[in-house]
């Protein structure tokens, strides 16, 4: 097999020969604890406690319901878990693949990991594989289609990978194989949902990290792919501006020589990512002092396209106001911060009046800064007595080019854990974590999980 999936599928093979750089290996670790702790964090809303119930996990399984106590079988831990990292808005990503390869690719690792009572070490090779792959196939896009939400769809293939890897070894012709395969069943999922505070939002990932595992199992069990799925069907069907020749960048003489992983970001406020410079930059200003929320008279906030397309003044729940520019700045200068529970459905009723007069506009000139640059705005605030009062902004912390200390991440990861685990069981998952040594096996962090869930 030749061509660009089996391109990508020596390179994610190589990885298990080489072991792991010590920067990527920790880099791996830190996504799959941030992952793995806002998927926790959220779900404590009341749609996915009453599905979980609904669904029954009757046990059996080695793999963790997150949450619960129970363990489940791989699929079912694989297709709920992943429905739960976009509830509270605080996945990881990387800009320049415009979406999150982490929430497709942790819930597989994890819980295939379980299964197979994989090593520490196995579980983040798998990890890096998958993310690189999947990375790498967004990038070779440039972005979905303007109809197509990127969940559920590029990150399937590295959720192939990462299941493929941990199920078969490090076998190239296998890893084409599941490239390939899933290529030819990832989502092609409706994007109104966003903007409409639909949950079928947080099904996109549970259906692509699914379809992820069911194809790298496939290839695992000797199934055979068409050759080429991936850049003759993906890639144009799906892909905004397809580049193929973009697949093997950072790869060379079958090793990846850079990792996209490294640039990925992690989010601090609670909202989408595309929110985050209008956040800052409405902190910027209430921070100056001088003024209070009812002063305001207008607000105006420039942008890129894509987060221009986030202006909508009403909402009818928490996860449409978590895409909404003018609800995270009402939020941002009516509280002076930015919490995990700003746009809690309770309070959006305070947020709307200011929230109606926040207006969003798309500045062509900023297109050309994301998502290279950043994310850039221009925010106007124009208060009663005439001032105006104005901010700019392109990165926020947790970006690569701003990055954030382990002890920021830490602190994330132990107010999200608390949530449903209090403090005692958070604070036992993250000494568990910790301790993990590269031949220790998975199921130790699974198990903790489990205890702390049981006794939260």
């Amino acid at each position: 097999m030749t061509g660009e999936s089996r391109t990508l599928a020596e390179a994610a093979a190589a990885l298990s020969g080489d072991g792991l750089l010590e920067h990527v290996r920790v880099r791996a670790a830190a996504i799959l604890l941030d992952t793995v702790a806002g998927a926790v964090g959220g779900r404590g809303n009341g749609m996915h406690r009453r599905l979980a119930d609904l669904l029954e996990p009757a046990g059996g399984g080695r793999s963790t319901l997150l949450g619960r106590a129970e363990t489940v079988s791989v699929g079912d831990a694989v297709a709920y878990n992943a429905t739960l990292p976009t509830v509270l808005q605080l996945d990881e990503g990387v800009r320049r693949t415009k979406g999150h390869p982490g929430i497709h690719v942790v819930p597989v690792v994890l819980a295939v990991g379980e299964q197979r009572g994989s090593s520490w070490a196995e579980v983040l090779t798998a990890l890096v594989a998958g993310y690189e792959t999947a990375a790498r196939i967004a990038i070779a896009m440039g972005g979905t289609k303007a109809d197509i939400h990127p969940h559920g769809n590029w990150g399937s293939v590295g959720a192939a990978v990462s299941a493929a890897l941990l199920y078969a070894g490090p076998d190239p012709d296998v890893l084409t194989h599941a490239i390939d395969i899933a290529a030819g069943v990832a989502g092609r999922f409706d994007r109104r949902a966003v903007n409409r505070g639909a949950d079928t939002h947080h099904l996109w990932s549970s259906v692509g990290a699914h379809t992820g595992l069911m194809a790298g199992a496939t290839a695992a069990a000797g199934g055979e792919s068409v050759p080429d799925t991936l850049v003759d069907y993906l890639l144009p069907t799906s892909g905004a501006r397809p580049r193929a020749e973009l697949l093997g960048e950072g790869i060379d003489d079958g090793r990846f020589r850079s990792f996209v992983l490294a640039e990925n970001y992690f989010k601090l406020w609670s909202a989408c990512g595309h929110t985050h410079t209008a956040i800052g930059a409405a902190l910027d200003v209430a921070g100056r002092g001088g003024f209070v929320a009812d002063d305001i008279e207008a607000v105006e906030v420039r942008t890129f396209a894509a987060a221009a397309s986030l202006g909508a003044q009403r909402v009818r729940n928490a996860l449409a106001a978590r895409f909404s520019i003018p609800f995270v700045v009402a939020a941002s200068f009516l509280d002076g911060e930015f919490t995990d529970d700003s746009l809690a459905d309770p309070g959006l009723a305070r947020l709307a009046p200011l929230a109606g007069r926040v207006r969003t506009v798309h500045d062509r000139e900023l297109d050309a800064g994301y998502p290279e640059a950043g994310r850039p705005l221009h925010l106007t605030v124009r208060l009663r007595d005439g001032r105006a009062l104005e901010a700019d902004a392109l990165l926020s912390d947790g970006d690569a080019e701003r990055p954030v200390g382990t002890d920021v991440l830490r602190a994330k990861a132990r107010r999200l854990l608390a949530r449903s685990f209090g403090d005692a069981g958070t604070a036992r998952v993250i000494e568990v974590f910790d301790a993990l040594g590269p031949a220790d096996p998975v199921t130790i962090f699974g198990e903790a999980l489990r205890v702390a869930a049981r006794e939260g």
